[in-house]
């Protein structure tokens, strides 16, 4: 028997298209780089923004021209509105060097996400293992972009990936699961 720690699944949340290694689309927006916002201010706008309820036109298109990208709606208060401030302190942490380093590590990200979710040694290395990628219905547009990258990936590497999404949950979709 090996010693290998059983490893049966990754599990990406909402993640961004530079963290998977691709392009951002043309329509990209967030806060951070918003220069009609202070730069003092776009940490506290960006978390209220990305905690927010996105209504997205319809999403089977997979086009994104469909997806709301600048405006949450406001059908639903900002997950961050009904936080305490030590939910937030604890939560809420931007690096000014975050932006940058999704940007310039590309190459690294789309790595590790091709090796872990593609890749034939891991399933040899992990037999159990399962590639899992989540997303709320009204999470920001970059989540939804994403999600449809990886299943892309999939269907072009013929790969099985577990995609999910989460109805009625924003970006903080982990809050709506107990388990995948």
């Amino acid at each position: 028997m090996s010693n290998l720690p059983i490893i049966e699944g990754d599990v990406l949340s909402d993640a961004n298209r530079p963290l998977l290694g691709g392009m951002p689309e043309p329509t990209h927006y967030t806060p951070l780089v918003d220069n009609r916002i202070p730069e003092e201010d776009r940490p506290e706008k960006f978390a209220h923004w990305v905690s927010s309820y996105f209504q997205h036109g319809d999403t089977s298109t997979k086009v994104v021209d469909v997806l709301s990208w600048v405006e949450p709606s406001t059908v639903h208060p900002a997950s961050i509105n009904n936080m305490t401030t030590e939910e937030k302190e604890a939560m809420i942490y931007m690096p000014k060097y975050e932006v940058p380093y999704m940007r310039g590590s590309r190459e690294q990200f789309a790595y590790a996400y091709r090796k872990v979710f593609f890749d034939d040694s891991v399933k040899t290395l992990f037999p159990r293992f399962k590639a899992t990628i989540l997303t709320g219905e009204l999470s920001p547009a970059f989540a939804i972009s994403s999600y449809w990258m990886v299943e892309n990936d999939a269907k072009a590497t013929g790969k099985p990936v577990n995609l999910v999404t989460i109805p009625g949950s924003n970006h903080f979709v982990g809050y709506f699961i107990s388990f995948v």
